[in-house]
């Protein structure tokens, strides 16, 4: 952002990148206008707080560990089906994970990242109820109603227990690409969110 004369912006970030969203707005509010946690990651709740499908979790663990082991475009596909379960794998997609995971170095950083995902020694780095409920930057919680692990009561949740004044879209029908399963819906939440607090 320094490089680029950049001095605050809106910060969407999906799965993994909500996890930086939320690095953002919990540790740097002074450099975002606002922040969309589109079915975001990162998060630790306390116990009984809210549903999680560790079984979910272990699917992610095993077919993307499967597709980096093994780069085919039927390993490619898996991992692209568990993302959204509901449909929209296409050949064209298929085809553009293989050609990026079968990238040596790709494959090989991506093997390191799922290694220190899945180890104990991540959880030190999720943030919890208390970090999450610090946050002071307008948020839009954007989620939808088949997302894997994190279901819709997550953000239920963190709307109505953690984060003060956020706001919520729920879009029913998708999984854990709604910019790609519902693309007008997820354009037209994200957009209306940036209109109003674009200041």
């Amino acid at each position: 952002m320094d490089s680029q004369g950049v001095d605050k912006f809106f910060a969407e970030g999906e799965s993994l990148g909500g996890w930086i969203a939320l690095d953002l707005a919990v540790n740097h509010p002074d450099r975002v206008k606002g922040v969309i946690l589109n079915t975001g990651w990162g998060m630790k709740f306390n116990p009984g707080s809210v549903k999680e499908a560790h079984a979910d979790l272990e699917g992610l663990r095993t077919t993307s560990l499967n597709a980096l082991n093994n780069p085919n475009k039927e390993t490619i596909r898996k991992r692209l089906e568990w993302l959204m379960p509901l449909g929209g794998t296409t050949d064209e997609l298929v085809d553009l994970r293989y050609a990026l995971w079968t990238i040596p170095q790709t494959n090989t950083a991506l093997k390191e990242y799922y290694h220190w995902l899945f180890h104990p020694t991540c959880q030190q780095y999720l943030f919890t109820e208390e970090m999450i409920a610090s946050i002071s930057v307008p948020t839009l919680i954007l989620w939808t109603d088949k997302n894997p692990f994190h279901g819709e009561d997550v953000a239920e949740y963190m709307h109505k227990k953690l984060i003060k004044g956020s706001e919520m879209v729920i879009l029913r029908g998708a999984a854990h690409w709604p910019q790609w399963e519902m693309p007008e819906e997820h354009d037209k939440a994200v957009v209306n969110f940036v209109k109003k607090y674009d200041k």
